[in-house]
């Protein structure tokens, strides 16, 4: 794994589980100095145990209970306590109770142990991955491929000898798929899932490598990558780029403050909008006009790119000509002040585009448009052509929009004045 992977791939404010084997602890600890040398406060934990060998170079703070108040360190490796060789982790729900990550933290978690074997394949009370983990990473070592299968390289061989009762016990390409297929993606529905295959360097199996990675990709939906750890690498990639742009440059009159920085669930609504899609994009641009001075004061530039909008008194469209200049796939489009949206509902628009790229997609609740609005990437020279206050509206309606109609009317709970703001703090005791 190289920087700009691990930037890529983690940002602020959000919960990231490792699972697997074969490299998981070192990618932990690799990621936790690459971001911790970007300016982000990281705390190391795990819902299982963790070696006390592997962390004698850090600080280890044992905590009665989890919680991320005044985290002393640029990297925080907090545990509950000690067990022989073991330092041992914390509950399932101590994760899931946690009531805001602030933007400029995050939380790597190891969630299931391999006896440091390059493959397995999980029992049934593992891997303990909180539901609000947004983004979980399932590792195996390159080594094993085309191995024989065997309790050398296998953790919880039994398991892996039923799912190929009627196969050869190689780690062949069709072995692997359905192992990862039947062993791990059955019974759990990982949010954002990846397959990182380690080890990379070794340059064993290339061309089969990229098979799998992309038969990973292709079949389950799933991003697929061949890196090192020990050489800080990305050699192979199947994955989608995603952008996100979050409107945020107007003055909001209607309000009578600056909404962007209202407060809402112990953060503020900019702050919330930027955490709700940042866990999805690689790049993540925000949109300042008005309020600049004011919001970059208030929020840090980290995991997210400000972008100052010099004509922003025109309206929308200048955001959209100014800003648009994405090396991503596809992009999202969103206001600021829309961060009731459930993150299935734009894990559903994101799937949707998938399976129809090159279309626009607009959800809609009860008949309704909302956002985010997806916009295929090669649609970025079109935006150059819209004026006033209109957004995209005029380029929707003249290249045309596939509709998905979503159960959640947080895609059109946009706060415009004081009312609608008392009335979202009220539904949610805030």
């Amino acid at each position: 794994m190289n920087k700009q992977f691990i930037l890529d791939q983690f940002k602020g404010g959000h919960i990231y589980s490792f699972i697997g084997a074969g490299g998981k602890t070192s990618a932990i600890k690799e990621v936790a100095n690459i971001l911790s040398f970007e300016g982000y406060k990281v705390v190391i934990t795990t819902t299982t145990k963790i070696s006390i060998e592997e962390f004698s170079d850090y600080k280890v703070e044992i905590k009665k209970y989890f919680n991320i108040i005044d985290l002393n360190n640029d990297i925080n490796v907090l545990v509950s306590g000690t067990s022989g060789i073991k330092y041992l982790g914390f509950k399932k729900i101590d994760f899931e109770n946690l009531a805001n990550i602030p933007i400029d933290t995050i939380i790597l978690i190891e969630g299931d142990g391999s006896k440091r074997l390059p493959f397995k394949v999980p029992y049934e009370y593992e891997p303990v991955v909180p539901d609000n983990s947004v983004k979980t990473f399932l590792f195996f070592s390159a080594k094993v491929i085309g191995e024989k299968i065997s309790t050398e390289n296998t953790y919880n061989l039994e398991k892996v000898k039923e799912i190929l009762a009627d196969c050869e016990m190689v780690y062949t390409k069709k072995n692997i798929l359905k192992i990862i297929s039947e062993g791990w993606l059955t019974d759990i529905n990982y949010r954002n899932l990846k397959v990182i295959i380690n080890q990379g360097d070794l340059g064993l199996n290339n061309y089969l490598i990229k098979e799998i990675l992309y038969s990973i990709y292709k079949d389950f939906n799933i991003g697929a990558y061949l890196v090192s750890i020990k050489e800080k690498q990305v050699y192979q990639s199947f994955d989608d780029k995603i952008g996100v742009l979050i409107l945020a440059a107007g003055e909001g009159k209607r309000m009578g403050g600056i909404k962007q920085l209202m407060d809402f669930k112990g953060s503020t609504f900019l702050e919330e909008t930027i955490k709700k899609y940042s866990s999805f994009a690689q790049e993540v641009v925000v949109t300042l006009g008005y309020y600049k001075d004011e919001i970059k004061e208030n929020i840090k530039e980290i995991g997210f790119t400000y972008q100052e909008i010099k004509n922003y008194k025109v309206g929308m469209s200048a955001s959209f000509k100014e800003a648009i200049d994405f090396n991503t796939d596809y992009f999202l489009v969103t206001p600021c002040d829309l961060p009731l949206i459930e993150e299935n509902t734009i894990d559903l628009l994101i799937k949707t585009y998938r399976q129809n790229r090159g279309s626009i997609l607009v959800p809609r609740f009860m008949g309704i448009k909302g956002h985010p609005v997806i916009f295929p990437i090669e649609m970025q020279a079109s935006f150059q052509l819209i004026d006033g206050d209109k957004g995209a509206r005029d380029i929707i309606k003249d290249k045309g929009c596939l509709f998905i109609d979503v159960d959640d009317p947080g895609i059109i709970a946009d706060i415009d004045t004081f009312s609608d703001y008392i009335k979202i703090k009220e539904v949610y005791n805030d």
